[in-house]
């Protein structure tokens, strides 16, 4: 019944969905900062990443498979910081009611971390030493 209650509140969705836009917006002004190949969207409460430069992404087809190896590296790095995202790079993540702001500023340090090892990690092939 309480859930319930939540959900039948007036600006439950509202603010649900602004909150959702808020995180993806930060993640996305910290990756456009750093010139990062990255672009984050959002739809109510999902969002998603992608390791891309495009506009727009809709469907998994709009996604380049060669950006799943960028994508390994920074789930890892999230979960070794204690952040879960789906494994996938074709799959989205949600953020919900429950979620509190401190919740979402530890993910956005989380994210904002790993991005920057993402990022700086070499793919395979690429000299080692442009990290060091």
């Amino acid at each position: 019944v309480y859930k319930l209650t939540q959900l039948l509140k007036s600006n439950f969705y509202r603010d649900l969905n602004n909150k959702t836009q808020e995180f993806a917006d930060s993640i996305q002004r910290f990756a456009t900062a750093r010139n990062y190949k990255l672009k984050v969207f959002s739809i109510g409460s999902i969002f998603w990443l992608a390791f891309a430069d495009k506009e727009k992404i809709q469907t998994s087809e709009d996604i380049d498979p060669a950006s799943m190896e960028k994508f390994k590296i920074f789930h890892r790095e999230l979960l070794n910081r204690g952040v879960y995202l789906g494994p996938s790079g074709y799959e989205v993540g949600f953020v919900s009611s429950a979620h509190s702001k401190i919740e979402l500023e530890k993910a956005k340090r989380a994210i904002f971390e790993s991005l920057d090892i993402t990022f700086r990690t070499p793919r395979p092939g690429e000299d080692n030493r442009s990290i060091e």
